[in-house]
């Protein structure tokens, strides 16, 4: 986090550079603090919740992990049981996506084949990784395209080629999030 900045990432370096004579790492990503309904989270303050509470609670671990990626590594995450139950409607349709995806044909040939419309949501949403990891860029760009795929599955115009392309999307972007296939 930001506050092991200084001076304990700089002692880090210089002990591990003096003992292998070789560089310890190329970058430090420092996030901001968690927060708790508004609140630093601490053990003293009583605000904190572990995996296992949320779980127990009824929390998926894709809803936790979506919501504790959902926010940029730089900004301060406001952790609330409202955001992870948010967080799970948002994993809620990307999977209805694919539920309704799947069920067109192998042999429809006729509708939208998404080939360009999903590489150029690859691009956009690999593009805003790239900039400091822009992550609600990037979730920006995937929900964009999602109702796009929702528009034209209302009205029947996804192509078997489309099928395989939105499938293969979304798994390029599960390899990134690791929210759709989880193994729990």
């Amino acid at each position: 986090g930001v506050d092991n900045i200084f001076p304990h990432h700089e002692n880090e370096i210089a002990q591990s550079c003096c003992a292998t004579d070789e560089k310890f790492v190329n970058y430090w990503l420092h996030n901001e603090h968690l927060l708790v309904d508004n609140q630093k989270m601490s053990k003293s303050s009583g605000n904190f919740y572990t995996i296992r509470d949320l779980i127990n609670k009824g929390f998926t671990p894709e809803s936790i992990r979506y919501t504790l990626l959902s926010t940029h590594y730089r900004q301060k995450l406001n952790f609330t049981l409202e955001k992870l139950k948010n967080s799970q409607k948002s994993i809620n349709k990307i999977r209805e996506v694919i539920r309704r995806v799947e069920l067109i044909g192998s042999n429809k040939k006729t509708g939208e084949d998404f080939n360009n419309i999903s590489s150029d949501m690859i691009i956009k949403f690999s593009n805003h990784l790239k900039n400091d990891l822009n992550i609600s860029g990037a979730l920006g760009e995937m929900f964009v395209w999602i109702n796009r795929v929702f528009k034209d599955l209302d009205i029947n115009n996804i192509s078997s080629n489309g099928r395989d392309n939105i499938l293969k999307t979304l798994d390029y972007t599960d390899k990134v999030l690791g929210i759709i296939k989880s193994k729990n």
